[in-house]
């Protein structure tokens, strides 16, 4: 199903923001001109990943520094082991959708 989030103007570059889309937690990561989307919670202790950082393509956990690659949702570095969820995000006509 598709779900326009916001403008793109209101997403800063290399920020974090969370989204909540009914009782789904997003984290969206606009970088370089990219745009990524994956559940904004940790796998190893379920912290908000919209409150880490990013480092390259990779988004850092603040809570254990568990990192994530945000294209493709794989745990990259402990204490996570488990994936988390990565969506479909584009940009159409300056609105960003999300695919979930």
């Amino acid at each position: 199903m598709k779900h326009k989030l916001c403008r793109l103007e209101d997403l800063q570059n290399n920020t974090i923001t969370a989204f909540n889309l009914g009782d789904k937690k997003i984290a969206v990561v606009y970088k370089d001109n990219t745009l990524y989307a994956f559940d904004d919670c940790c796998t190893h202790e379920e912290c908000p990943l919209s409150d880490g950082y990013t480092e390259g393509e990779e988004v850092v956990c603040p809570c254990h520094g568990a990192k994530f690659d945000m294209r493709t949702g794989r745990a990259v570095a402990l204490p996570a082991v488990e994936d988390v969820n990565v969506y479909h995000i584009y940009e159409e006509d300056g609105d960003v959708y999300i695919e979930i």
